[in-house]
């Protein structure tokens, strides 16, 4: 039987492990760095408080990035309610190419790829997290990757 002690400490390797990746994939998916800061904050907080089930279930990464992705959908709900707008992708000027071509995909076409090539979840995992069967994953990411550099997404993440 493990204690507090150990879940504490496997999961602050968790968080330490997760943290970049994680940011870096709600910016790429639209979110500005601080409220992608405070959007993991809160997903990683959710999942603290469940770590023994989660440590124990079949993909940590699945419960991780799905709970990460619904506080995403969470928190872009509640700004968008708050004052009317939706979040802008960021500007800087070397990602501008790689920005326009993720707005051309639908925003779970654009969660799917950037967690299938930055997060670097499998296929199975995408679909697990999505909710979706692996063959809709897979027939989403093909259409998405059709217009994409592959080469640009992984050099931004």
């Amino acid at each position: 039987m493990r204690d507090d002690g150990d879940d504490d400490g496997d999961f602050a390797a968790y968080l330490v492990a997760r943290w970049v990746p994680v940011v870096r994939t709600l910016v790429m998916l639209g979110c500005p760095q601080p409220a992608a800061e405070d959007v993991a904050r809160c997903a990683f907080a959710r999942l603290s408080s469940t770590w023994g089930s989660v440590r124990d279930s079949e993909d940590v990464d699945v419960q991780a990035y799905a709970e990460v992705l619904h506080e995403w959908r969470r928190a872009r709900t509640r700004r968008e309610r708050d004052d009317g707008r939706r979040d802008e992708p960021p500007a800087a000027a070397p990602r501008a190419r790689l920005e326009a071509m993720l707005d051309r995909l639908t925003p779970d076409a654009r969660a799917m790829l950037l967690l299938r090539f930055v997060a670097d979840l499998s296929d199975a995992q995408v679909a697990d997290v999505m909710e979706l069967s692996v063959t809709a994953v897979r027939e989403t990411l093909t259409t998405g990757l059709e217009d994409m550099d592959l080469e640009a997404l992984r050099e931004a993440s």
